[in-house]
């Protein structure tokens, strides 16, 4: 086993990290979004952000990352806490989302300054065109 990862093997882990995170996080609130258009559309962007892991890690060194459970818990907790005491719980939800897209959106950044195969390319490029679809829809 390989203990020393090349900075593009722990930028493409970030990514892939990132986008489960996301995606669980899509989950988590389009179950606590009133408007259900809202919720669709979060559960949609929840499995675009799932099979964008999968074909990270499949044409890439990528490992399978899985959020870890405890941590998803705790942002649970605080982005219901959030939503509760917010006046408008839509609101909250589309805040707590969209700060979790700009932090995938700079790892997918980050990650396309490497030298990497055409396919890990474009599925960067086309989590950066799902981020900037996402955050339009919720930011109108």
């Amino acid at each position: 086993m390989n203990w020393l990862r090349s900075d593009q093997e722990v930028a493409l882990n970030e990514v892939v990290r990132l986008l489960r995170e996301a995606a669980e996080r899509c989950l988590a609130a389009a179950e606590r979004a009133q408007d259900r258009t809202l919720a669709k559309l979060l559960r949609t962007f929840h499995e675009k952000h799932e099979a964008a892991a999968s074909r990270l890690v499949a044409h890439s060194e990528a490992e399978a990352a899985v959020p870890d459970p405890d941590a998803e818990f705790v942002h649970d907790v605080v982005a219901g806490l959030k939503a509760a005491l917010a006046n408008d719980t839509d609101q909250a939800i589309r805040s707590d989302v969209l700060e979790g897209e700009d932090a995938l959106e700079q790892a997918a950044r980050s990650a396309l300054a490497f030298d990497l195969p055409a396919a890990v390319n474009d599925t960067l490029n086309a989590v950066l065109g799902d981020v900037a679809a996402l955050r339009k829809a919720l930011e109108t």
